[in-house]
């Protein structure tokens, strides 16, 4: 008998679909679904990073975290490769790219868990991670919730797509 590692999606389809077009778009930047607590964000961006990692994406994971907010990069630090000196943000941010590109230049799929609480310098250094081609983002952020500036500039402007969930748990775009 195997072991359930996550509990399977039912009546996401939809949504799912709504994802892979939005993802094979190659202007795409991201998706980023935002709605109020407990309708099932978290769980369906893992989907999609799955989906995402089925295309041959490499996964990458992220959860942002009131506690994380007090360190600068606190939610990203696991992705920063030892020995990069980020004491110069500008050479610091490209060796972090320079280093997550690799010399195969794997696409990565980050997923971004509860982005309203990022800090940030982890807000700064994903857009940047992004505008180099270097990660696509998957991001989750909870309405009615405070984001910095950082994060709303990865959210707007038409660089990722956003996705709304209502009240039920539905997409509305």
């Amino acid at each position: 008998m195997g072991v359930v590692q996550r509990w399977p999606l039912t009546a996401r389809e939809n949504e799912l679909r709504t994802f892979a077009r939005a993802w094979a778009d190659r202007r795409c930047q991201g998706v980023v679904l935002f709605g109020p607590a407990g309708v099932g964000k978290s769980r369906l961006a893992v989907e999609c990073l799955v989906q995402a990692g089925r295309e041959g994406w490499k996964e990458e994971r992220a959860t942002a975290s009131a506690a994380a907010a007090t360190v600068p990069l606190g939610a990203l630090a696991h992705l920063i490769p030892a020995g990069v000196d980020l004491s110069d943000p500008v050479d610091g941010f490209s060796a972090v790219a320079h280093a997550l590109a690799g010399p195969d230049r794997q696409r990565r799929a980050l997923l971004v868990d509860d982005m309203h609480l990022l800090d940030s310098a982890s807000g700064v250094l994903q857009r940047q991670l992004m505008d180099a081609g270097v990660v696509r983002l998957i991001g989750t952020v909870r309405t009615g919730e405070p984001v910095s500036e950082a994060v709303q500039g990865v959210t707007s402007g038409g660089l990722s797509t956003r996705h709304r969930f209502g009240r039920a748990g539905s997409l509305q775009y």
